[in-house]
Formats: structure tokens, sequence, C-alpha cells
């Protein structure tokens, strides 16, 4: 667990309180503002300077270039904490999951992040908050944290990441440690049971900035660099580094497969597509694309693994294995006992021990040892195990491999009085029988009569030839480590014949597929792929398909082709069944069926348009002031003129009254919005849009941020009577806290492109302060222009909205806003 000593606690506590009153300090004068709303552009700058010396400075310069060279461009230590105390803040890799001590393979995809929220900082709480995805499964949580005065180290150190499980164990890497008991959101979600323990492995590939939610952020340099979301990003952006995760503890001969996975900086990079590559694909192969790993031979010599960037081959990472021998687990020999029967005519008389060792892989490479340990005058072994008969009586032979041993009875009996020749041999093994490659294969035969006195049978094999004893008439033959296609031939004193050929596939040891999660349209229909497929299509009987929600989405039981039926998160099932002896294998993804939007009634929009979404045009229309005409500051739109003359129905791209619009570049501009659809059947419609333009970035030190919340009535309010979603009279949240009544319209934008919703909003009375004339009312019109992006809403970050509520200058907490406001 994480520990601060004493004296050190001060200090942190130092640094820490200076870092958060520096970040919720600077934020403006809220007064100089228009007071938050909808097209508000004041100077209000809640983070204080964002950009600067401050941010990136020489830290990447020549005085300060990373340390070793095994520092990551950008990334900071995780071993700087607690020293400093954003350390730990940040994205991480999962590169190995263990539960209960049995490890797991890592899905693609698998991360863990954490930050913490300090918008309520003031009122003496911080809020660490959690985002972990593994096998698929993603899960969001946060931890409230009550501050007292000055023991803000203790609790932020100690309290949270210590108690919360985080172990660092190197530059970049954290262990974290997870319990059913402490975190039950792990059981709900079902990536563990009752009573289980996961923890989980990892390997720091970003930072995140206090307060900057779990979404992409990174930390220091030019914002408008490392930020992906930022819209003034140069078109182009090259790939600066590759680096690779998933890496097991060890790879063993025989292990099971696993998948890499390649963080590729910078966030913004125009191309971050990589390819895989290994130096020796007979031992370790490596898909080119997905970064799945099979090990499929032992050698030696170091195998290395490249990632390497498709944009530019200059630019990769390597990663080396030393492939380890399996470790011998146990053997077995065949026959335990053998009954040797000396011939009238001398003849000598000898047979085969056969040693299977487990796992049958580590056969390669462990040496067998066989010694007459009793009865040296009755028989003899040689190095391949051949008993030699010698004199009638009992005799022990002692087999060893590794740390092993095994005994053999060898019992020598007189030759008989009266021989009885074998007439007939057969195989009673099942002779279509599939078998897993690698694994002992054992071979039982009869003769008959059972009574024969040719109690030795010979075999010839792409193992050799030998001799065989029988018991009763039966025996038995075992090949091992089988590959598929052997034949054993075995053969009676007088020559009947009996013949065995072996069909092994590969063993499957793992299903998964590339895609953890699809999107599919609404009566579209779209395929995710199986890792290893040729494999599995080779080793299995039967591979197929089924909906666990048939409700959201149909599939194909043969082919796996999903086709969305309704809006929603589905989840479909892949069961196989190996060809050979083994409890079928499944493996789950997920589809998000991106449901058309209808709106011919409240009730059907409400199924249909739950979900998150990408605004592409945004446009105010500010409305006249009552009173005299006067200036005011420009308010940017995010949109072409034409659009908003169409829309607006207007004769030119400007409102009037005391605000007037000007158009800037669509590619100046950032949007998401989210509908959320509560128990009682109303909508919640929040937007959140960010707005670059030159003139808004002289009016504000910061990118400007609009954040909108609405709320639709329920069907049977009498103010929706008609049960439409047109016409609504809602409510739009201003950055004071309150509601204000509107009146907004949910609109289809165009009949054929019925994924897309347009948003009309009127703001009744919105007061602005005018310069010398005080305090003044316009009505303000909005259009918003979304696409759905996934049916599930995702959450949106309050913090470093200026002008807007749930910001650090208000203070105001969704929380805080009663049951009335729409809260995640």
């Amino acid at each position: 667990m994480l520990k601060v000593k004493p004296f050190l606690l001060f200090i942190i506590l130092t640094m820490f309180v200076t870092l958060f009153t520096t970040a919720c300090s600077n934020t403006g004068d809220s007064s100089t503002g228009l007071g938050g709303g909808i097209y508000d552009n004041g100077t209000i700058n809640p983070g204080g300077d964002t950009g600067g010396d401050n941010t990136g400075g020489d830290n990447t310069g020549d005085d300060n270039t990373g340390g070793s060279t095994g520092d990551k461009t950008g990334v900071t230590k995780v071993s700087e904490f607690p020293a400093n105390p954003m350390a730990l803040l940040g994205v991480y890799n999962v590169t190995s999951q263990v539960v209960n001590e049995i490890s797991q393979q890592v899905a693609q995809g698998s991360e863990f992040r954490v930050n913490v929220d300090i918008t309520r900082l003031n009122a003496g709480f911080v809020d660490v908050l959690v985002r972990i995805i593994v096998n698929g499964k993603t899960i969001e949580f946060q931890r409230e944290v009550a501050l007292a005065g000055q023991t803000i180290g203790a609790e932020f150190f100690e309290e949270i990441f210590g108690s919360m499980g985080a172990e660092v164990t190197g530059d970049y890497t954290l262990k974290f440690t997870l319990t059913s008991e402490t975190y039950s959101e792990l059981v709900e979600a079902g990536i563990i049971s009752e009573g289980q323990t996961l923890v989980l492995s990892l390997d720091k590939t970003k930072d995140l900035s206090a307060g900057e939610g779990l979404d992409d952020a990174t930390t220091g340099g030019d914002s408008s660099e490392d930020n992906p979301d930022n819209p003034e990003n140069p078109a182009e952006v090259p790939v600066e580094s590759v680096t690779i995760s998933g890496q097991p503890e060890s790879v063993v001969h025989g292990g099971t497969s696993f998948s890499l996975s390649a963080a590729v900086l910078p966030n913004n990079a125009a191309n971050k597509n990589v390819k895989w590559l290994s130096s020796q694909p007979a031992y370790i192969s490596v898909d080119e694309n997905t970064g799945f790993v099979r090990i499929l031979g032992y050698t030696a010599e170091p195998v290395t693994i490249t990632a390497y960037s498709v944009e530019n081959n200059a630019v990769k990472d390597e990663w080396t294995f030393n492939i380890e021998k399996a470790a011998v687990t146990s053997i077995s020999v065949t026959p335990a006992s053998m009954e040797l029967t000396l011939r009238n005519d001398s003849s000598t008389v000898s047979a085969n021990i056969t040693t299977a060792i487990e796992p049958a892989i580590a056969s390669e490479y462990t040496d067998v040892n066989y010694e007459v340990t009793e009865g040296q005058d009755k028989i003899s072994v040689d190095e391949n195990g051949v008993v030699k008969a010698l004199a009638e009586g009992s005799a022990t032979v002692t087999v060893t491999a590794g740390t092993f041993t095994k005994t053999v009875t060898v019992t020598v009996n007189p030759a008989p009085a009266v021989e009885i020749p074998v007439t007939d041999i057969s195989i009673s093994t099942e002779t279509n029988k599939v078998y897993k490659k690698g694994t002992n294969v054992t071979i039982n035969f009869t003769l008959t009569p059972t009574t024969t006195t040719d109690t030795i049978v010979s075999y010839t094999s792409s193992k050799g030839t030998g001799s065989i004893p029988t018991s009763n008439g039966t025996g038995s033959f075992e090949f091992l480590n089988v590959q598929g296609g052997e034949t054993v031939t075995l053969t009676t004193v007088k020559g009947q014949k009996a013949t065995y050929t072996i069909t092994a596939v590969d063993g499957i040891t793992t299903v998964s597929f590339v895609n953890s999660q699809i999107t599919v349209d609404q009566n579209q229909t779209k395929s995710n792929t199986l890792n290893n497929a040729d494999v599995l299509q080779n080793s299995s009987s039967s591979i197929t398909y089924e909906s666990l929600t048939p409700e959201l989405a149909s599939v194909d039981k043969t082919t796996g082709a999903v086709t969305g039926l309704k809006n929603g998160l589905a989840t479909i099932q892949v069961t196989v069944q190996p060809k050979y002896e083994s409890s079928p294998l499944t493996a789950t993804f997920t589809v998000d069926v991106l449901g058309l939007v209808d709106f011919s009634s409240n009730d059907s929009f409400v199924a249909s348009a739950q979900g998150t979404y990408k605004i592409t045009f945004f446009g105010t229309n500010p409305g006249k002031a009552s009173g005299f005409m006067g200036g005011q500051t420009e308010v940017p739109v995010t949109t072409d003129c034409e659009l908003y003359k169409a829309l607006f129905n207007a004769s030119k791209c400007e409102g009037g009254g005391f605000v007037s619009n000007i158009i800037v570049d669509p590619s100046n501009f950032v949007g998401r919005a989210t509908i959320t659809i509560n128990n009682d059947g109303s909508a919640v419609i929040h937007t959140k849009i960010l707005m670059t333009a030159d003139t808004m970035k002289s009016n504000s030190p910061n990118d400007q941020y609009q954040y909108s919340v609405y709320r639709t009535t329920s069907g049977g309010d009498s103010r929706n009577a008609n049960n439409t979603v047109q016409g609504i009279t809602g409510r739009h949240l201003t950055a004071n806290g309150t509601w204000a009544t509107s009146t907004f319209d949910i609109r289809q934008y165009q009949q054929n492109l019925s994924k897309e919703i347009v948003l009309y909003s009127n703001l009744i009375g919105k007061t602005i302060s005018v310069p010398l004339l005080g305090e003044k009312t316009v009505n303000p019109i909005t259009y918003v222009i979304m696409v759905k992006e996934s049916s599930q809403p995702e959450k949106m970050d309050y913090s470093n909205i200026s002008v807007a509520p749930f910001n650090t200058i208000t203070g105001i907490n969704p929380d805080d806003l009663g049951s009335d406001a729409p809260t995640y």
C-alpha cells in the first residue's frame, strides 16, 4: 500500500492545496460576462491560464528530456508519487489480470483510468473517479472523500489510493488490488464473483489533469497539440511514439495465447494504425492487424515482437520474449506391469515401456531414464525402455523423468508346454476420433484368442519400431505428443496386421473477438471477427452464434452476421465446440445498435432516441432586446451562412438587437449531446458545445463552452396533451442553477436521415447585461443539429465549462439542484 511519512505530508499538503487553490481561484469576474445561458461569451476564465509557460514549459526541453532511456514522452512517472500529488492520475493499459491467483487473458482494449473531481473542493469534498475496462466490460465509480482542514494529504494519499488497493511497482506501473467486498461494482458487472479478488497490473500511457474527468486529456505543453478534441489541431499530426502493452509475465511453450495492444502518441495523430511482426514466426506468431499472439514451438533464441506505425515504419516499439520450457507436472508409464513369456526355441523375448510426460509438449526436452532396480538377473532394460527377458522370475524397472518416478513390475513366465497362436488382431479405439495436437493418444487392441501364448505384438510407427506386451489377449500402444497424420501398424507373430491413423487438430484454449464492441445501424447488418478464426474453423465441430438480447439485435447462428433491430446495447455470444473431447468455449461481444429516431409520438421518441450524439451544427439567433438599441459583443455561431439563413428564415447571417452573430469556420467547433430517458417517460437532453474561433478567444481567454440541459414533459402532462415531442414547454438550466421556462421542439432533420435530430429552443425572457444600458431582456432562439453515435448516453464532464452550470465559478453540482434536476 502507499505510505507517506508525516514530515512529507505537510510538504505534500502545501503543494496540493496550493495547486487546487490556483486551479479554482483564477476564475475571472462573473459580472463581466453575460451571466450564463444558451449563447453567452463572457470573459469568465474558470481554469485560470491554461496555456503559457506553466503547462508545458521547459519540462520537455533540454534541461529535462525525460530522464532515462525508458521514459515516455509527455507521461508523468507514477514513481514520482508522493513527491508529485498528480503522478497517479492518468490512463493505464491493463498488462495482466489475475482473479484469485489465477491468470486470465487480457482482452484487447482493457484499460484503467483514475482522476479526481475538484468541483466540490470549496465545499470540503474531493471525488476520486475510476473507470475500468476488462473482459470487454466497462464500469465507472467514484469515491467521495470528506476533507478535514489540513488533513487533505493523509485523506488523499492514505485513505484513498492506499485503501483502494494501489501499489506503485515501477516508473510507470501500478498494481491495483480490487476485492468483491470493497468494489461491489465489479460483482454487479459480472467481472468477479463474491469472495474473489481481482489484481490488475497497469502500465501508464498518458496523464489526466485534475478536474478534467476521465476523458483523454493530457497535461503539459501546448493544449492545442495535446488535446485530440481541440478542433484547431493541425489536420495532419505525425506519430511520435508506439508503446506495446499486454505482455504476460512469462511465455511458456505450450501456454495459452494472448493479445498485445499498442498505444500511439500523440492522441491526435492523423494515422494511429499499427502493424505487428514476429522475428521468428515459426515459434511465436502474431496477427499483423490485431496483435493476437500464439506460441507455436520452443527455441532457446529470443523472439522479438514489433509494433510499428503504418504511417512511419521508423516509429515502433519492440518486446522480446524468451520462451520458457514447459515444466513437467507428471509422468505415466504403459504398461504399468508386464508379462514376458519365454519361448521354447530360446529366441529373444522383449517389449517396450512407453513413458508419457505431462504436459506432452515437455517431452521434447525432457530425458527419460530406465533402470532395473530389482531382479537384474531376470530382465534387462535399455535407454529406450526396451525390456528383455533373461530368466523366469520377477523384476522391477524404475522410470525417472525430471523429479518424477514410476515403477513397472515385470513377470517372466516359463515357456509354454503347448503354444496357442494368434488368429486375429483388432483395434478397439474409436476409428473416427479427433484428438488435440500435443496430447498423448492410447490405441487399444485385442488378440483372438485371448488365451494365446503369442503375447508379444510388434509395431511400426513414426515413433519407431518395437514390441508391445499383452495380458489376457489385450494390449495398448501410446502415441506421444501427436500432431496428426501418425499411423501405427500392429503385427502378430503369424503376420496378422491392424492399422490406426490419428487425426489431430490445433487445441483451442480461448475464444475471443477482434472487437469487444461493434456499432450497427438499425435494420443494417454487420459482422465481428474471431481472433485466430482459421484455427477455430479447422479445430471446431461447430461454431454457433446466439443473441442474448434478441429484442435489440438478431444474429445469424452460422455466420455471426448481426442485424440491428432496436436502439440499445445488445450482447452476442459465440459457442465453439472443439472437435476433440472438450467442453465448449464461449465468448461475447456487445453491439451498439443505433436505433432510428421515431418522432411520431413521445412514447416512440423515448423508445428510440436515447444515446450520445455528435453535434454538427449550432446556430443562435439572439433576438431583439426591449428598450433602446445598443452595441454588444458579437456572438460566434458555429455554422455556415446558408444553413443559418435556411433554419432561421433569415436574409443575412446575423441577429438583431443588442447581440449580433458572426459565422465561424465549422472546423472550429466541437459538440456533444446526450439524450437520457427517465423512468417517468421524460427525456433529458444535455448539450455541450465548444467554440474556438479567434474572435471568441479574444473575448474569453479560455475556449468557449456552452452547456444546456432540456427536459421534456411526460406524455400525460396537460402541456403535452397531444403526446408529441414537438411544441413542448420545457425548461432550460441556467448558470445560476435555476430552471428557466423555454419552449423547444425535437424535429427530424431530413426524412432520409432518421439518426439526425434538430433541437429547436426558444428561451423566454433571457436577461443580459448591456454596457451603459444595464439589464435587458432578449428571447434567443437556438438550432442544434446532432447525429446519433451511440445508443448509450455518455457521461459528459461538467468541469471547466465557463458561463455554465456545474462549474468551478458557481460551485454548483448536479446533486445540489434538487430532485428536479437531471443527474447521472
